[in-house]
Order: C-alpha cells, then sequence, then structure tokens
C-alpha cells in the first residue's frame, strides 16, 4: 500500500499542500522533517505544473528514506499527470 495520497486541487492552481497529522508522525521535529523531504522532492518535478495538488501522507511514510519517498511520489505525480 502507498504511502501517500495524491490529488488534484481543482481550487489551487499551482503549487502544492502536505496534510500530514498527528496520527501519523507523533514528534512535531519529525513531522516537519518528513515534510521538508518531501518538498525537496516535489519541487522540481510540480515546478512547472498548472494544478495544484494535495499529498495526504498516510502511517508508515515515517519510515521510509529520501529515495523511497522520491520513487513513490514520482511514479504517483506521473501517474496523475497522464
Amino acid at each position: 500500500m502507498s504511502s501517500f495520497v495524491v490529488k488534484k486541487d481543482p481550487k489551487s492552481s499551482e503549487g502544492f499542500k502536505i496534510v500530514l497529522g498527528k496520527s501519523v508522525v507523533k514528534k512535531a521535529a519529525h513531522r516537519n522533517l518528513l515534510k521538508r523531504r518531501i518538498r525537496a522532492v516535489l519541487r522540481p518535478i510540480v515546478g512547472d505544473a498548472r494544478s495544484g495538488f494535495v499529498i495526504i501522507v498516510r502511517p508508515g511514510a515515517n519510515h521510509l528514506t529520501f529515495e523511497q519517498i522520491k520513487e513513490e511520489l514520482t511514479r504517483t505525480i506521473v501517474s496523475i499527470n497522464k
């Protein structure tokens, strides 16, 4: 099962939003680290997109490495843009 759910946001014309609740990662420092990693992965991918995205992070994502996050988000966003 995927650690991320990516949806197009019809209300937003560009950029992305990350939804990461306390139920996924308890400590704020760890949530912020995960958000920074996700933003670092998404900037080159979504930089020129004309529609916004909402990324919902699911439990278990905090155990992924940067490379695993990059691979999973890239695969998911490319499939949505088709």
